[in-house]
C-alpha cells in the first residue's frame, strides 16, 4: 500500500522504452527527478544536496525541468548521493536507476523506494540495442564496428548483452547464471516491482499514475 513518504524508483532497462516514461515524468508531471541529468552543468562538484535546473531556468512558460544534483544511474553516483544525505533530503519525486541493490541505500524505513519498470520483449530490445549503439556516440557502449555486422552476427558474438536483466535482478554482475539466479530474478519482480509493458504503454502509464 502506498504511503505519502514513499518515493517512486524507476528501474531503467536499456532500450526498454524507458525514455518515454522518464519524459512523461519530467515534461508532463514536472517531477523533481534524480537521474544523470542532475550532475550536468558542473553540478557533479556540488558539495550540498539541492534541486537544480540544468541549462538554466529558461524563459517564462519554458522552464527547465528540476533535478536533484546527484546521479543515481551509476554505482559511484549512488554512493555520492548517499554521502550527501539524499535519503533524508526528501527532494526527489522520483529516482531513476539501473542498480536496484545499490540504490537501496538511497532510502530509509520512513522513506521507502517503490520500484516500477517497463518491460519490452527481449528480442525487440536486443535489436533496438544493436542499431542504437552503432550511432549513439555519447554512450559508453558506443560501438561503430557494429555497422559492419549483420544482426545475426551480432547475436552470435560476445558483443551482445549477457542476460543483463537477470543479472541486475539477481545481483549477479559476473560469472555463470543458473536456474537459481533466474528464479531469484523472477521472485524479485513478483514481490518488489510494479511492471508495465512497452507494447501497452498507455495502459501502463495509466496504471503507474493511479498508483503513484
Amino acid at each position: 500500500e502506498w504511503e505519502e513518504t514513499d518515493v517512486p524508483m524507476f528501474f531503467h532497462t536499456p532500450r526498454g522504452g524507458d525514455s518515454t516514461v522518464e519524459d512523461i515524468m519530467t515534461m508532463c508531471h514536472r517531477f523533481v527527478m534524480a537521474t544523470e541529468t542532475g550532475v550536468t552543468d558542473g553540478h557533479a562538484d556540488d558539495q550540498e544536496i539541492a534541486v537544480v535546473y540544468p541549462g538554466g531556468m529558461g524563459p517564462k512558460g519554458q522552464d527547465r525541468s528540476p533535478f536533484v544534483n546527484v546521479d543515481t544511474t551509476t554505482v559511484e553516483g549512488i554512493e555520492r548521493a548517499q554521502q550527501m544525505g539524499f535519503a533524508d533530503s526528501g527532494l526527489a519525486d522520483a529516482v531513476v536507476t539501473y542498480f536496484l541493490y545499490e540504490a537501496n541505500n538511497l532510502f530509509t524505513t520512513t522513506a521507502k523506494g517503490r520500484i516500477f519498470t517497463v518491460f519490452r520483449h527481449p528480442i525487440e530490445r536486443a535489436i533496438s540495442m544493436f542499431f542504437y549503439i552503432q550511432v549513439a556516440d555519447w554512450e559508453p557502449t558506443y560501438d561503430p564496428s557494429l555497422k559492419e555486422m549483420t544482426i545475426e552476427e551480432y547475436a552470435k558474438s560476445p558483443k551482445i548483452e549477457n542476460n543483463w536483466l537477470t543479472r541486475q535482478l539477481s545481483n549477479t554482475p559476473g560469472g555463470d547464471l543458473t536456474d537459481e539466479h533466474l528464479n531469484l530474478a523472477m521472485e524479485v519482480v513478483r514481490r518488489k516491482v510494479m511492471v508495465g509493458l512497452m507494447t501497452e504503454i498507455e495502459a501502463t502509464m495509466e496504471r503507474f499514475e493511479r498508483f503513484f
